[in-house]
């Protein structure tokens, strides 16, 4: 098996207790670090924890067994050197020896060690003496996830009193930034077999104690014992009888992949707390906020303590930032330094980049008092210090032209960080004062534009995209991390872009009806016109479109005055918008101004309020710090007029008011209608008056309204071609962008004036119940919708009409997609190590394999012997994959002879009905110098 061992001892102090005597181990568990991500060699340290009285060492004759076959192996402590180091008396020795172990796949493995036996007299526990210790660490590996195990920074040493709050934290840390959770368990005698007659510490003595009354350290009742899940604090509160207790808790370690967390394993720590008689208090520590510190700058934080007995006490630092390789953080003094109460000890450290992520670092301060009669009692103080990446600085903007010039300086991270977003709105904003606030929030409306590498300096808007005449862009940059952490804004810049066109300023909602409708459109004359270029008179044509992505057309020209009334509208149902051409006199365009919409609102119900939203897309700033509030109107449906009933400040709340204002009689339905006033204005270097006032559209709603809209009338599905070969042609195999098309049709003259849109529904196959239909898109009010970039083509949707109420309309009938699947492989490969054709692989001419979910592979030589067999959800190999199969070894490692084999694959694809496909066939393994004799496998 090839093991390589080694083994260290070290003692540590723990307790004085002269009137228990014990035989053997008090405590332990393993921990594992993975060598390589290319391999999977693991390190493994068991650590364990014992009594010195006690002829027999940890480790003789104890038996470790890695997960899997017959691959335990049995420890003798005469394999191993020894060194022996006391600190105070011997009551507790530490031992850890190291084992390295080579796992032949990809799997989930328990590693466990048991050893006979533990000590005698644990009081919540029958037979101790003659119960093995056995301990256990779950490993997940996966070629996917580098992976190693939590490691525990604090040992399990600290004393218990009687009455007093007894706590203890592994100070736990994962070098990959996993999260981790804590969870008490039934310490275990063997695999799957816990120890006899256990008891939780608590639970014993409420039941089974001398001490018939046990009391917490305040006196109250009931005792307790409890494991904080996220901190890993244990606190007891309190022990109620002298003696021996052991416990065990597992830490488990979480990572989170393209939105779903696995659990990757988990640590097992058994440990024993020892209980004696004393009268000392456990020291009193300030609590500690979380707090944020930007990599490279220096944090110093202190920490204060006293002890209600007045002892000295001591300061010991436990977590990841103090076992850094590089920039490890300091607490001053440290633990060999006695303090007086009341106490003082400073944290410093100055993370790195290499510092950035997502997680907290969690910081444990141990606080030990020093009495002058043991046993000494401890205190930690934990908190979070999460480590942001630093804003890009130094971010100018100036126009280029009809484009925009970003430079900024040198990013500080750029080594460490994946990406420098950039992000544009309409309009200046505001940040809120939060010193931990990386990111944008998504109230502050501003959209990503490109994602550059962190080494770039500079960048130009509007080579790609096209930027609006006269309008206002602000623009900030954040930086990216690998685990998807984001630094702090940078500082906002703004520029405005040139223009000759009218600027619009108001899209406003003078009726509501579904074809009686009037919207009011207002605009400027072009301003800082050259009119030796552009000779008056102006005249104007006004151009609309429904929704965001209709196409614009005339509704009038030759306009001579900037203000024009269109009617005949469906502003119920419909999002109106509006561009201004400009002509001059002499009949050539000027340009053409940005285009803005009339304000949506949108209402929902509930049973005792109602919640509206709204949103229109204009060139100018509807969030702006100047006018910040937005009105809201509000009347009965039999009132002529609504009134002004509350306001709303969009600039920290968003495009939302929820009404709590209503009445809900019994028995009696009353119909509430909203209408909602924006305020907004453009920058102030445009000599335009504000606020520019627009209206919405005028929404009635009842609370507690039950009453389904009508169904859609007709639905259908387009995807991006019907011809397989016309849709593979030319995609990269890494293509990830089809899109699906549906489109539908609603009978606006039978169905209620109430409908806020359509929610759209999805399923990966046409066999599955409604149930199993899951919402991808919600209150669509256009009749069409495009879903994607996806990854494949195949699915059902189905539409439910659904109205301002939140109720929903029966299911449309369902409209399928399938995808066009492709896979072939070739007739020979050359394994010889020369790096070209080396791997029996599926083909990628004349295209991808598409849209592949298993892969089964069984490869014969001409007698019909098999000689290899692969199962892609089985990967056995490190250099196998989806579309990888076999690199020429046969099952044990040794490479086949050159010359013909048959192979069988079953191939899975994502279907809507899937159904096997067999693929048959042979092909030549050939090498440099092929083999002239025949194949012998």
């Amino acid at each position: 098996m090839g093991l390589r061992l080694s083994f260290s001892i070290s003692c540590l102090l723990l307790l004085q207790v002269s009137s228990l005597h014990a035989t053997h181990i008090r405590a332990g568990e393993i921990t594992a670090e993975l060598l390589s991500c290319q391999g999977y060699t693991y390190r493994f340290t068991i650590t364990g924890y014992e009594d010195t009285e006690s002829g027999v060492l940890f480790g003789d004759g104890g038996r470790l067994h890695f997960g899997y076959g017959d691959t335990e192996i049995t420890v003798s402590s005469e394999d191993f050197d020894r060194q022996y180091t006391t600190i105070g008396n011997e009551e507790v020795r530490v031992t850890k020896f190291v084992v390295e172990h080579t796992f032949p796949a990809g799997g989930t493995y328990v590693i466990s060690y048991r050893e006979e036996n533990r000590n005698a007299e644990i009081l919540n526990m029958s037979e101790s003496v003659y119960t093995a210790f056995y301990i256990e660490t779950q490993l997940v590996i996966d070629p996917l996830f580098c992976n190693n195990t939590p490691i525990l920074d604090s040992p399990p040493v600290d004393g218990a009193v009687i009455g007093r709050t007894f706590t203890h934290n592994p100070s736990a840390y994962d070098p990959d930034g996993d999260s981790l959770a804590y969870h008490l368990v039934i310490p275990k005698q063997d695999r799957d077999l816990e120890v006899y007659d256990y008891s939780y510490p608590d639970v014993y003595d409420l039941t089974l104690g001398t001490n018939g009354n046990p009391v917490r350290q305040d006196g109250s009742t009931p005792v307790t014992m409890t494991l904080d899940s996220l901190t890993g604090l244990l606190t007891w509160d309190a022990p109620g009888n002298l003696g021996e207790y052991n416990i065990a808790f597992i830490i488990e370690e979480w990572r989170q992949v393209n939105g779903e967390w696995y659990r990757l394993g988990y640590v097992t720590r058994d440990m024993q707390i020892i209980v004696e008689d004393g009268m000392n208090r456990p020291p009193v520590v300030e609590v500690l906020n979380d707090t944020c510190v930007i990599a490279g700058m220096p944090l110093a934080l202190p920490v204060s303590a006293t002890d209600p007995d007045g002892n000295d006490v001591t300061f010991q630092g436990f977590g990841e930032i103090f076992n850094l390789r590089n920039a490890a953080a300091t607490l001053t003094p440290d633990s060999t330094v006695r303090v007086p109460t009341p106490a003082e000890a400073v944290l410093n450290w100055t993370p790195q980049c290499e510092h950035i992520r997502q997680e907290g670092y969690q910081v444990n301060i141990k606080v030990t008092d020093v009495p002058s009669v043991r046993p000494p009692l401890v205190t930690y103080a934990l908190w979070n210090i999460r480590v942001l990446g630093p804003p890009v600085e130094e971010v100018e903007a100036s126009l280029q032209g009809e484009e925009v010039l970003l430079r900024w300086n040198d990013y500080t991270c750029a080594t460490t960080a994946e990406s420098v977003q950039l992000y544009r709105r309409i309009g200046a904003y505001s940040l809120p004062e939060d010193p931990c606030l990386t990111g944008l929030p998504p109230e502050a409306g501003y959209s990503l534009v490109t994602s550059l590498s962190p080494e770039l300096v500079s960048f130009q808007d509007g080579t790609s995209s096209d930027l609006l005449p006269g309008v206002t862009y602000c623009y900030r940059l954040v930086a990216t991390f690998p685990d998807g952490s984001e630094s702090i804004a940078s500082e906002e810049v703004c520029v405005t872009t040139p223009s000759a066109a009218p600027f619009l300023t108001h899209v406003d909602t003078e009726t509501t009806g579904a074809t009686d409708g009037q919207i009011i459109i207002r605009w400027t004359e072009p301003l800082g016109i050259d009119t030796i270029q552009y000779p008056p008179p102006y005249s104007y044509t006004l151009r609309r479109s429904e929704g965001s992505t209709g196409s614009f057309s005339s509704v009038a020209e030759q306009l001579a005055t900037t203000r024009f009334e269109d009617t005949g509208l469906n502003t119920e149902a419909e999002t109106y918008y509006y561009q201004v051409v400009g002509f001059d006199g002499e009949g050539n365009v000027m340009d053409t101004s940005a285009a803005a919409s009339s304000v949506r609102l949108t209402a929902s119900a509930q049973p005792t309020q109602i919640q509206v939203t709204w949103q229109a897309d204009v060139p100018w700033n509807n969030q702006s710090a100047n006018y910040p509030y937005h009105y809201i109107f509000r009347g009965q449906d039999t009132d002529e007029t609504l009134t002004l009933v509350d306001s709303v400040l969009v600039t920290a709340n968003g495009f939302t008011y929820t009404d709590t204002q209503v009445e809900v009689p019994d028995g009696e339905k009353i119909t509430y209608c909203y209408q909602v006033t924006t305020q907004g204005r453009y920058e102030a270097s445009l000599p335009i008056e504000a606020p520019l006032l627009n209206r919405s559209q005028t929404v009635c709603i009842a609370p507690y309204d039950t009453v389904a809209p009508c169904p859609v009338a007709s639905i259908a599905l387009t995807g991006d071609a019907q011809d397989c070969e016309t849709l593979l042609d030319g995609k990269p195999c890494d293509y990830e962008g089809w899109t699906n098309t549906l489109t539908w049709q609603i009978d606006a003259e039978s169905c209620s004036s109430d409908i806020a849109g359509v929610n759209v529904y999805f399923a990966s196959s046409d066999t599955l119940g409604l149930e199993e239909y899951h919402i991808i898109a919600e209150r669509v009010t256009e009749t069409t919708f495009v879903d994607g970039p996806l990854p494949m083509l195949a699915g059902c949707y189905r539409v439910r009409v659904v109205d301002q109420s939140g109720n929903e309309s029966e299911w449309s009938e369902p409209v399928c997609q399938d995808n066009c699947p492709y896979f072939a492989l070739p007739n020979v490969f050359t394994p010889n190590d020369d790096g070209v054709n080396e791997y029996f692989e599926a083909l990628k001419e004349p295209f991808c394999p598409r849209f592949v979910r298993r892969v089964q592979l069984t490869v014969y030589n001409r007698w019909g012997k098999e000689v290899y067999s692969y199962d892609s959800e089985e990967q056995q190999r490190q250099e196998t994959s989806l579309y990888r199969f076999w690199d020429g070894r046969m099952g044990t490692g040794k490479k086949v002879s050159a010359g013909v084999y048959y192979y069988q694959a079953d191939v899975d694809f994502y279907e809507l009905q899937p159904e096997p496909h067999v693929y048959k066939g042979w092909v030549q393994v050939m090498y440099e110098q092929p083999s002239l004799g025949l194949s012998d496998e």
